[in-house]
C-alpha cells in the first residue's frame, strides 16, 4: 500500500479509495496456501521449460546434436524474446538467433514446424473436448447452431492444417531458396 502512495506522488495519478482497501484485504488474506499455489506455479513453469528444451535438443539432433547448455540457452532465449514480439516469433527468432550462423535457417524453421505441430495438436484435443461436451454430456444452449457452425470451421481448418503438416517438405521446398545442386536446405527433422 505505501508503494502505491509512493507511485501516486511521483506519478500524480490518484489510485481510487477502493483499489487501495482490495488491496490491503488481499494482503491480510494472504496464507500459506497461497505460497505453495505460487511455488506450485513456479516450479511448474522450470518443468515446462525444461520439457521445451528436451523437445528442441531432440528435434535439432539430426541437424546440429546441441549439448544441454546450448539447447536450455536457445529455449530461453525463445522465451525471453518472446515477450518482446508478438504472436510467440520471438520463439522462432531467438533459437535461430542462438544457433551458428550456418545453422540458423534450419533452427528457424524446425522450431516453426515444432510450434506448428504443437499448435495442431492443441486444437484436435479442443475438437475432442468440444465433440465431448455435444455428444457425451449433451451440453446445448441457445447458441448450439453457431457451436455446430463453429464446430464444422474447426473440423475444417484441422484437416486443411493436417494437410500442410504432412506436405511440408514440398511446402518449404517452394518456399526456400536453392544453395547449391543438392537442392533446398530443409532440416532432416522435417522430412
Amino acid at each position: 500500500v505505501d508503494l502505491i502512495m509512493s507511485v501516486e506522488d511521483e506519478f500524480e495519478i490518484e489510485v481510487p479509495d477502493e483499489a487501495i482497501e482490495k488491496i490491503k484485504l488481499n494482503v491480510e488474506n494472504f496464507n500459506t496456501s497461497h505460497i505453495i499455489i505460487i511455488a506450485t506455479i513456479v516450479l511448474l513453469m522450470f518443468v515446462n521449460w525444461l520439457i521445451e528444451t528436451l523437445k528442441w535438443k531432440n528435434l535439432m539432433q539430426k541437424e546440429y546434436p546441441l549439448s544441454w547448455g546450448e539447447a536450455i540457452r536457445a529455449t530461453l532465449l525463445g522465451v525471453c524474446v518472446s515477450f518482446i514480439l508478438p504472436n510467440r516469433m520471438g520463439d522462432f527468432v531467438g533459437r535461430a538467433f542462438a544457433m551458428p550462423k550456418n545453422y540458423a535457417l534450419k533452427g528457424g524453421i524446425t522450431t516453426l514446424v515444432s510450434n506448428f505441430s504443437q499448435g495442431l495438436i492443441t486444437i484436435v484435443v479442443g475438437c475432442v473436448g468440444l465433440l465431448y461436451c455435444f455428444i457425451i454430456e449433451k451440453e446445448y444452449s441457445s447458441y448450439t447452431t453457431y457451436y455446430i457452425i463453429g464446430l464444422i470451421l474447426l473440423c475444417f481448418t484441422i484437416i486443411l492444417m493436417l494437410i500442410v503438416y504432412f506436405n511440408l517438405s514440398t511446402i518449404i521446398s517452394f518456399f526456400t531458396p536453392k544453395t547449391d545442386s543438392s537442392g533446398p536446405v530443409i532440416p532432416k527433422s522435417v522430412i
